[in-house]
Parts: C-alpha cells; sequence; structure tokens
C-alpha cells in the first residue's frame, strides 16, 4: 500500500514494512496456513479466501497501487472491510475499484489496459513483474 512507500531525497521509491514478506521460492511461505493480515483494500482475492499466495498476489496489490499513484485515490475508498471482500471475491461483480472507467481520463488506454490485468481474478491471468515493467517502459 501506498503508505509503505517511502521517497528518499534524491526522490527513489523505498519499500517498507516487510512484516508479510517472504523469501521468493520458498513456496511453503506462500501456503495457505501461512498467516492471512494486512490491508484489504491492497489485497488481491486470494489473500482474502485463504487461498494460496504467489508472485501474482503481489501483482494485483500493484495494480492497487498504481491506481492510486494515477489517480491520488484510494482503492475502494469508504467501503467498510466486508464490502471490499464482497466486491473483490464475489464473481458476479468487476472485483476491481474503479466504477467508472470515464471519471479517470489517465487511465484510458494502455495503462488501463494493464490495471485490468492485473486485477485479474486468476492469478495466472495476471501479467508477470517482469511483463509490467516492459509494458510500462513502451508507455
Amino acid at each position: 500500500k501506498q503508505e509503505n512507500i517511502l521517497l528518499s531525497d534524491e526522490g527513489q521509491p523505498l519499500l517498507a514494512d516487510f512484516g508479510l514478506s517472504t523469501i521468493l521460492g520458498d513456496e511453503k511461505m506462500y501456503s495457505s496456513s501461512h498467516r492471512v493480515g494486512g490491508s484489504l483494500a491492497w489485497m488481491a482475492p486470494e489473500c482474502m479466501t485463504g487461498e494460496a499466495r504467489s508472485c501474482r498476489s503481489d501483482v494485483y496489490s500493484f495494480g492497487n497501487v498504481a491506481f492510486a499513484v494515477l489517480t491520488g485515490e484510494l482503492p475502494y475508498n469508504g467501503l467498510a472491510d466486508y464490502r471490499i471482500i464482497l466486491k473483490v471475491c464475489d464473481e458476479t461483480s468487476p472485483g476491481v475499484p474503479v466504477e467508472d472507467w470515464s471519471k479517470y481520463p489517465q487511465l484510458r488506454g494502455s495503462i488501463g489496459d494493464l490495471l485490468r490485468a492485473c486485477w485479474s481474478r486468476s492469478p495466472e491471468a495476471r501479467p508477470s513483474i517482469s511483463t509490467i515493467v516492459e509494458r510500462l517502459t513502451t508507455l
């Protein structure tokens, strides 16, 4: 979440609060028995439902951070936790923090497509971080 991204004096982003971090490649750390915590507005659906987490869970969260940076708004701002869970996990809802895409002209085109891909309910359908970097460098 945005509160955990700090800026150095030179403007470089620095990550803070590694309370839920895991060691890359340590698959048992991503098991559903690993503790669940964090802020729901930034969390992937599989994290809310206790399913296995993966690097693709972080991609979903990246989409929410990018949304906040690009719009100046928090994802699911003003919603109670139970409403966030329903919105994200209910298969009949879009499951994304954007209700009205026309409200955000800065999300039109490729960047909006990238955010939609990051917010896919299926972790396998989300792009990898390296794909995200490639797509961002071409914008």
